[in-house]
């Protein structure tokens, strides 16, 4: 089976999923992740899970919008006994920017 990713509200094959090169979690690691264990389809201990991803998402004050009820239901089809992960990071908007000229030194 070929592995999955859901990047922006979409399924799509590891090797199509991107993230924009300004991603928070992508420059800084600035992102919350979650490794899940899946038996027969079921995600184990589903709710200790979502309580400690919600509870670190709290502790750096990364603004998600999820609730519990949507990442629930955001699982693959089919999803087989093995590892998943849950990673959300800060959007690009979420970055900086440099509004004046940049020069060396």
């Amino acid at each position: 089976m070929p592995e999955i990713a859901y990047v922006n509200g979409e399924f799509l094959p590891l090797d199509r999923a991107t993230v924009h090169v300004e991603d928070r979690g992508f420059q800084f690691a600035d992102a919350v992740y979650e490794v899940l264990r899946v038996y027969a389809g079921q995600i184990f201990a589903i709710n200790a899970h979502l309580e400690r991803l919600f509870r670190s998402l709290e502790a750096i004050d990364l603004q998600h919008g999820f609730t519990t009820g949507q990442l629930r239901s955001r699982k693959p089809p089919a999803a087989p006994a093995s590892p998943r992960r849950w990673s959300i990071s800060r959007s690009p908007a979420a970055a900086p920017r440099v509004t004046g000229p940049c020069r060396p030194g």
